[in-house]
């Protein structure tokens, strides 16, 4: 079972992070005037800095389940 956040799905909040992340890239380049364009490239930045933690803790979170399945499978260790 995926972790949920908000309602939503793990991979749905990684996946809207990297979207969000292009549709200000593309905002970048259309912008009309430098002030606009850092702003879009920051903002691209924190998307992808977001959909990347999102994946972190995808990834640790899976790891601690196995790790719960597997003592709970061998009380010993």
């Amino acid at each position: 079972m995926a972790s949920r956040f908000w309602g939503m799905q793990m991979p749905d909040i990684i996946q809207d992070a990297w979207i969000s992340a292009s549709e200000c890239k593309l905002l970048m380049e259309q912008a009309m005037d430098e002030k606009a364009r850092s702003f879009f490239r920051k903002l691209a930045a924190n998307w992808e800095n977001v959909a990347r933690h999102y994946q972190a803790l995808a990834e640790n979170d899976s790891y601690l389940k196995e790790l719960r399945r597997s003592r709970e499978a061998d009380p010993k260790s």
